[in-house]
């Protein structure tokens, strides 16, 4: 069983792999998904329009 300290430690370990590489690189990508979702939102008022 882990102790506090141990749970503690895996969690820096981990944080230390998140560099600013990575986080640039998610935020792009929830960038794109929230573009992409306003475009079919765009598309979709537009059609209902017509």
């Amino acid at each position: 069983m882990l102790n506090r300290k141990s749970q503690r430690n895996v969690t820096e370990a981990e944080l230390e792999f998140v560099t600013m590489d990575t986080l640039k690189e998610m935020l792009d990508q929830q960038k794109t998904i929230y573009e992409e979702v306003l475009k079919g939102r765009r598309r979709h008022l537009g059609a209902s329009h017509k």
